[in-house]
């Protein structure tokens, strides 16, 4: 029994399998190198090896945009922010007077990361919106990384966001 219509889609199907194999065999290769069967081609990267392990967390550079003035008592005494001056006097071992926020940006992160990513862990690959707290205590500076809705947390090893708009906001 021929159904109307079925094989113009099975036809649309096969030059459309047709067109994606052409187009992904153009992309192996860079123009003028020689086309290479796959035996002969180098091996990629194992994508199951493990991310080298960082050890010990020091000071990280200053955020992109480092304010000129210091950052605004309005965001100095939000909740959020007193929760991670908090968390880092207790990292340290000191009292929270001594822990100084340096800056707080709103900015974009890469993924689902927020800039400090784990090995072994995987992540959503979109931007992100958030926050970024850089804070010091006798001139060691630790960075707190959030998204919008969430809470900060310390970050041994930040990496910097996509884009940072407005310190200090």
């Amino acid at each position: 029994m021929h159904r109307p219509g079925t094989s113009r889609s099975l036809s649309a199907a096969l030059a459309a399998g047709v067109l994606m194999g052409a187009l992904l065999t153009g992309c192996a290769t860079t123009p003028g190198e020689p086309v290479t069967s796959p035996s002969e081609r180098p091996p990629l990267a194992s994508p199951t090896k493990p991310l080298p392990e960082r050890t010990t967390p020091g000071p990280i550079s200053p955020p992109v945009s480092t304010p000129a003035t210091p950052v605004p008592e309005e965001i100095v005494t939000r909740p959020e922010v007193q929760a991670a001056v908090q968390a880092e006097a207790e990292r340290l071992g000191v009292d929270p007077v001594n822990v100084t926020v340096v800056a707080y940006e709103s900015v974009t992160w890469n993924d689902g990361s927020l800039g400090c990513p784990e090995p072994g862990k995987m992540y959503t690959q979109a931007l992100v919106p958030g926050h970024r707290l850089v804070l010091s205590v006798a001139g060691n500076q630790a960075s707190y990384h959030a998204g919008n809705a969430g809470t900060f947390s310390y970050c041994p090893n930040p990496i910097l966001p996509a884009s940072g708009s407005s310190p200090n906001a």
